[in-house]
C-alpha cells in the first residue's frame, strides 16, 4: 500500500491517485484500498516526512511512500493478463498467483512489485504498448481516471455529511442535561469507517 499527499483540487487528486490505481492493476499484491491520501496524513507526525517536506519546500506534488506488510497481505487483486501475441515476456511483471489465494511474501513478490512500478509509470504516461488496462473493466486510461474521480467525489461528500453529523452531535451534547445519556440519537445514520477517508 501507499501513503500519498492530499490535494483539494479534484483533478490534481485524481492525478495523484492514478499511479497507485495502475499499480493495483499491474500486480496482484498491491492493496489500493489500504492506501492513505488524506489531509491528516500530511499533518501532525507526518509533516516532517520526506514525502510531505518535498511537496511543501520544493513543490513536487506526486511523491509516495511505499509500505509493505512483513509477512502477508490482506488481499490479492484479480490477475489481468496482457496479450501474449508478439509479447516479450521479460518486460512485464508475471502474475505469481492466479487463484487469488494469499500466500506469505517472498523475494519474488517484492520483485513483482518493483516490476509493476515501472510498468505502471509507462501506463501513466501512456507509453506502454502492452498495457493490461484493456483487459480490465476500465478498458482505457480515461475510464480509470473517471472511476477515481467518482470515488474522490463520493468520499468528499461522505466527509461533509460526517462533519455535519459531528457538529450537530456536539451542539446537542452541549445543550443536553448532564444526566441525559441518550441525547445523541440520530435516525438512519451509518458512519462506518471507509477506505480513502478524506480524499
Amino acid at each position: 500500500f501507499i501513503y500519498g499527499n492530499h490535494f483539494q483540487d479534484i483533478d490534481e487528486q485524481v492525478t495523484n491517485l492514478l499511479f497507485p490505481k495502475l499499480l493495483s492493476i499491474n500486480t496482484q499484491h498491491f492493496d489500493f484500498g489500504a492506501s492513505n491520501f488524506s489531509k491528516k496524513n500530511m499533518q501532525e507526525d507526518k509533516s516532517n516526512t520526506g514525502r510531505v517536506t518535498f511537496y511543501n519546500e520544493l513543490g513536487i506534488p506526486f511523491i509516495y511512500t511505499l509500505e509493505a506488510n512483513y509477512h502477508i497481505g490482506r488481499k490479492v487483486n484479480p490477475p489481468y493478463f496482457v496479450d501474449k501475441e508478439n509479447f516479450p515476456s521479460h518486460l512485464h511483471p508475471r502474475n505469481l498467483e492466479v487463484n487469488n489465494l494469499l500466500s506469505p511474501y517472498t523475494i519474488a513478490h517484492f520483485k513483482n512489485i518493483g516490476q509493476a512500478i515501472a510498468v505502471s509509470l509507462l501506463d501513466a504516461f501512456q507509453q506502454n504498448p502492452h498495457s493490461r488496462i484493456s483487459q480490465t473493466p476500465y478498458q482505457s486510461i480515461d475510464n480509470v481516471k473517471e472511476s477515481i474521480k467518482k470515488q474522490v467525489l463520493r468520499s468528499r461528500k461522505r466527509m461533509k455529511k460526517r462533519k455535519r453529523f459531528v457538529s450537530m452531535a456536539k451542539k446537542q451534547f452541549k445543550k443536553a442535561p448532564a444526566n441525559n445519556t441518550n441525547i445523541l440519537t440520530f435516525e438512519n445514520v451509518n458512519y462506518t469507517s471507509q477506505s480513502f477517508t478524506d480524499l
